[in-house]
């Protein structure tokens, strides 16, 4: 590979052949723990993909949700998420996707979110953010006219909602890191604000994000996002007061 950008092309490759091999079964969903899910697309899929890396980078560890999740995320690694939004995924909602991303000396450097029904998203580090193969930057918007999301636990979100009311547009709710990210990369979203999330729910649409022009900083132990540094300043500015 000669790039960050061939990096993420390959990924994505993979995730989408890994999901066309899955979709041949019928989905066979279980219980992981309360108020959670799993499926045999997940096991499916985060298999292949796997498979796929190891074959192409065998030198280098895989952090996964289903069958690595106890290897140290540290240092040059891939991270994978076989079905983001699981339980959106489980009841047959379109909003869900495959997701992975490269991790070189602890710093995100390609990613690659394949959702079916909604768009193929790369980045590479220094390179850009791309949807469906055309580069794209975020639309800046003033807080008023900002859609937030938010993904904490439950008092924090409603503190979040009711001192955002008067401050934005309105809210959102998707359930499906992947898609949050990606909806922030766009403009769709102005604000995403949270803390409830695993490595493999945020890292690959972090850099698209970053590589699209949005801004980030954390709070205490929260992250916030936002699409450009006004608006995110005044939401930490309105955080420091509730939480």
């Amino acid at each position: 590979m000669k790039n960050y950008l061939e990096i993420a092309k390959f990924l994505l490759k993979l995730e989408k052949n890994a999901y066309k091999q899955a979709k041949k079964q019928n989905i066979d969903v279980s219980d992981k723990k309360a108020h959670d899910l799993v499926t045999n697309y997940d096991f499916a899929i985060e298999k292949s993909l796997i498979a796929g890396l190891n074959k192409k980078f065998p030198n280098i560890k895989i952090v996964s949700e289903e069958f690595n999740n106890s290897v140290k995320a540290e240092g040059t690694y891939f991270i994978i998420d076989p079905v983001d939004g699981t339980i959106n995924f489980a009841n047959k909602s379109e909003q869900w996707g495959v997701q992975v991303a490269y991790i070189e000396n602890d710093e995100i450097k390609a990613s690659a979110i394949f959702m079916p029904f909604i768009g193929e998203y790369i980045a590479g580090k220094g390179f850009g953010a791309f949807k469906n193969g055309k580069r794209f930057y975020v639309e800046e918007k003033d807080m008023k006219h900002c859609l937030l999301t938010s993904d904490c636990e439950l008092d924090e979100n409603i503190a979040i909602y009711k001192a955002f009311t008067d401050e934005v547009m309105g809210w959102r709710k998707s359930g499906a890191a992947c898609l949050d990210h990606v909806y922030l990369a766009e403009g769709v979203y102005g604000i995403y604000i949270f803390n409830r999330c695993k490595l493999w729910d945020w890292m690959p649409g972090q850099l698209i994000l970053l590589e699209a022009g949005c801004v980030m900083k954390d709070y205490k132990n929260v992250h916030v996002m936002a699409n450009n540094e006004k608006v995110l300043k005044k939401t930490l500015a309105i955080l420091k007061k509730i939480l």
